[in-house]
């Protein structure tokens, strides 16, 4: 069988070399039983014209300049081979959708969306008009073919909208390239080396430096807390960054707060294995891939309620959803996580959070004998 991956948002999602790629993960998943996959990644067409493609571990992936309205990546549908027998796409509100829908429906290739949210995430008249328009155009589309969501939240939000074929497959960790042998490393060197001290308690928080990931608020909430001890590690960059730097300033903690704009992937297991506690405060979180790599590597998750990190800490021990800034701060300040339950947690996330279960529900479509196009 030949499954094409369609990956049509542009911008950071699956950066290589520096974010942890689902399409990449899930690729992989699938070609380890034996079907052919393709990946099919939107980039600007700015991005480098020399690479085209790449190879590895099973999958091809195709790179595609396009023309784009932001984050939506507006490209020419046939560049996906014809013989293609399933289009899994990250969907989301893009607006190709209806398009590739329509290009899948003419050429007989079974089509799976793949979704996060159905909403813009701004508040204003342009994510208003995002909306009217997805509600005419790619919903439309939801509502005749089997819809896999990243969590119950994005199901229970397109059933309300009147999508009736919803099945939960939520965002699986790429384990095989994750450090398996981190324990093995000395703890204390690794935290001398990114500048900190055995006796710190650290602090992580890796995240673009923009409004809804509330690194400003961050600020606020680390200078409120009473223990000398505590350090933060911010790891990465945006528009906010001068914004932040002022504020650390203001706020005299430039001995306590560390900025890093950038980690190379490969090194980024480091940060998560140095720091006591991992900080995610986006209150819409789709789902959060540095989230489940801080428990991999046993940093205690402290989250805003979301649906991405709610669905991934649920009935985890060692890790904590926070309903607010004030609530992260006191568990900051008085929650030690246990050795066994961290232990105990990363074993649970091997099981729910694999890519493997996503594959198995792909598959269980392809097989159904639904009517798909109508």
């Amino acid at each position: 069988m030949k499954i094409a991956i369609v990956v049509p948002i542009i911008g950071n999602f699956g950066r290589k070399g520096f974010y942890h790629s689902q399409e990449i993960g899930l690729g992989k998943e699938i070609a380890k039983n034996g079907h052919e996959v393709i990946v099919y990644k939107c980039v600007p067409l700015s991005f480098n014209t020399g690479l085209t493609e790449e190879d590895f571990e099973g999958i091809n992936v195709k790179y595609i300049p396009t023309r784009s309205i932001g984050p939506h990546g507006l490209f020419k549908t046939s560049v996906i081979k014809k013989d293609t027998d399933v289009v899994f796409a990250f969907s989301d509100t893009q607006l190709i959708i209806p398009r590739l829908y329509r290009y899948c429906k003419k050429n007989n290739i079974k089509f799976i969306p793949y979704v996060g949210i159905a909403h813009s995430f701004q508040r204003n008249i342009k994510s208003k008009i995002m909306d009217q328009v997805f509600k005419l155009t790619t919903l439309k589309v939801y509502k005749k073919v089997k819809v896999v969501t990243k969590t119950d939240h994005a199901k229970q939000e397109l059933m309300s909208m009147g999508v009736q074929q919803c099945v939960v497959a939520p965002v699986g960790l790429d384990f095989s390239s994750l450090k398996a042998d981190f324990e093995e490393y000395d703890r204390v060197k690794l935290r001398e080396k990114w500048g900190f001290s055995e006796k710190d308690e650290i602090i992580s928080f890796v995240a673009r430096l923009q409004p809804e990931k509330r690194p400003l608020e961050l600020i606020d909430l680390f200078k409120d807390i009473q223990s000398q001890n505590k350090k933060l590690l911010i790891v990465g960059d945006g528009l906010l960054k001068k914004d932040i730097l002022e504020k650390i300033s203001l706020n005299k903690l430039e001995e306590k707060v560390i900025l890093i704009s950038q980690v190379k992937y490969e090194d980024m297991w480091q940060i998560h294995y140095i720091a006591d506690f991992f900080i995610n405060l986006r209150s819409d979180e789709i789902f959060g891939m540095a989230i489940m790599e801080a428990i991999y590597y046993k940093s205690s998750v402290l989250a805003i309620s979301a649906p991405g990190p709610n669905t991934i800490l649920k009935s985890m021990k060692a890790h904590k959803i926070c309903e607010s800034l004030v609530e992260v701060t006191d568990m900051i300040d008085s929650r030690r996580a246990n050795e066994n339950n961290l232990l105990s947690d990363k074993l649970k996330l091997s099981t729910d959070f694999k890519w493997s279960n996503c594959a198995k529900v792909i598959f269980d479509i392809e097989k159904s004998k639904s009517q798909f196009f109508y």
